[in-house]
C-alpha cells in the first residue's frame, strides 16, 4: 500500500511475503515490491514425451495445468502395409515392415504435436515470460529449437523432468528453475 497523510492512495495484495516498512518522506520506496513484479512474469512448464505433453503456468503465485496435447496414436491395421506381393519366382514380400510404418505415422502425428505446442506455449509466454522444457530429451531439443528466436532467450531445457510429475513436484521445480532463470536473465 502507499498512503499519504491525508488517505490511502494505492492498495492491492501481493502473492508473496512482502518487509513490513512505514516511512513517511518525500517520493515513493518502491525497491522492497519489486520481489512482487517477478511474481507477475509468466513461467510456463512443458513435460513431454513422444504421444503426449502438459503444460503448467505459474503467474501471480498460481500454479495451474493449463492445457494438454497428444499426438495421434491410432494406427489401425498394419499388418499389409506398403507390401508388394507380386509373383516371382522369389520368396519374400517387398515394401515398408508394418513396424517401420507405425513408427514413421508415430514421428509424423508426434512433429505435428509439437508444432501446435509451440504454437501454444509462445501465446502464454508472450513478451516477457519464462519457458521451461521438461521430458524425453529428443523431444525437449526440438521443442527448445522449435521457439520463435524472440522467446529463444528465455527458455530453460530440463530434460530431468518427466512426463508424470506430480503437481508438488512440478511446483518444487518450477519454482527453482523460474528463480534461477530470473537471476539470470537480470
Amino acid at each position: 500500500a502507499f498512503a499519504t497523510p491525508e488517505r490511502v492512495r494505492y492498495a492491492e495484495t501481493v502473492p508473496v511475503p512482502m518487509p513490513d516498512l512505514a516511512r513517511w518522506e518525500p517520493g515513493v520506496r518502491a525497491a522492497p515490491y519489486l520481489r512482487a513484479l517477478g511474481q507477475e512474469r509468466p513461467v510456463v512448464l512443458v513435460l513431454l514425451d513422444a504421444r503426449h505433453a502438459r503444460i503448467f503456468l505459474r503467474q501471480n503465485g498460481a500454479l495451474d495445468e493449463v492445457e494438454g496435447f497428444r499426438a495421434d496414436t491410432f494406427l489401425g491395421d498394419l499388418s499389409d502395409m506398403h507390401t508388394g506381393k507380386r509373383p516371382t519366382t522369389r520368396s519374400g514380400v517387398r515394401g515398408q515392415t508394418s513396424t517401420d510404418a507405425a513408427q514413421r505415422l508415430l514421428e509424423v502425428s508426434s512433429e505435428r504435436m509439437v508444432k501446435a505446442l509451440v504454437e501454444a506455449v509462445t501465446r502464454q509466454v508472450g513478451d516477457h515470460g519464462f519457458l521451461i522444457v521438461g521430458g524425453t530429451p529428443e523431444r525437449v531439443s526440438k521443442v527448445a529449437n522449435a521457439v520463435p528466436k524472440g522467446v529463444a532467450s528465455r527458455v530453460h531445457e530440463a530434460p530431468s523432468l518427466h512426463v508424470d510429475m506430480s503437481t508438488s513436484e512440478v511446483r518444487e521445480a518450477i519454482e527453482a528453475i523460474a528463480g534461477r532463470m530470473r537471476r539470470d536473465y537480470q
